[in-house]
């Protein structure tokens, strides 16, 4: 993805869940961060954490996987932004193996 898009800080590839073999292939990409479902807090998917999720598993919680919850952080502010005419301009599409800017599919956003 970088080559493509380097300004990039992230890129969610969807859910993970350690126990399914269709997704365990997520949290083989690093760095991979895993967001805690009781602090909000991204962690840093290591060897520790799967074995602190593969104990939640097998008792049937949810794991804990940050130790505080994390402060808010406004870095996503788009208030003096169009975000129509940022997508327009900004966002491309693969089709096909090229990639094309979002005009050529004349789309209403």
């Amino acid at each position: 993805m970088h080559p493509y898009f380097p300004n990039f800080k992230y890129y969610y590839i969807g859910y993970y869940i350690q126990n399914s073999p269709k997704m365990i292939y997520k949290g083989q990409y690093e760095p991979c961060q895993l967001l805690c479902p009781s602090t909000y807090r991204w962690e840093v998917l290591t060897k520790e954490l799967r074995e602190v999720i593969d104990k939640a598993i097998k008792e049937k919680g949810s794991p804990r996987l940050a130790e505080q919850a994390a402060p808010l952080k406004d870095d996503m502010n788009f208030k003096d932004i169009n975000i129509s005419d940022f997508m327009k301009k900004n966002m491309k599409i693969l089709d096909k193996g090229v990639l094309l800017p979002l005009q050529v599919f004349n789309l209403n956003i």
